[in-house]
């Protein structure tokens, strides 16, 4: 199980740094605050949207831990 944990925080590792640049970047060049919350969100978002979109709802299935 933290062999799992440790796979999908890797895999959310570009993700989470490349909206930490997006949030950077709207700072530097709008002047507007993006709070780091709101940047983990639409981190974690989109890595879930992308691994949905690349290996399907299958995934999200297997991912349930059973009753």
């Amino acid at each position: 199980m933290a062999t799992e944990n440790r796979v999908n925080g890797f895999s959310m590792f570009p993700w989470l740094i490349w909206y930490v640049w997006k949030a950077r970047n709207e700072k530097c060049f709008n002047g507007k605050d993006i709070s780091p919350l709101d940047t983990l969100q639409l981190a974690s978002q989109e890595a879930e949207t992308w691994k949905v979109a690349q290996f399907g709802e299958a995934m999200e299935e297997e991912e349930e831990p059973p009753i």
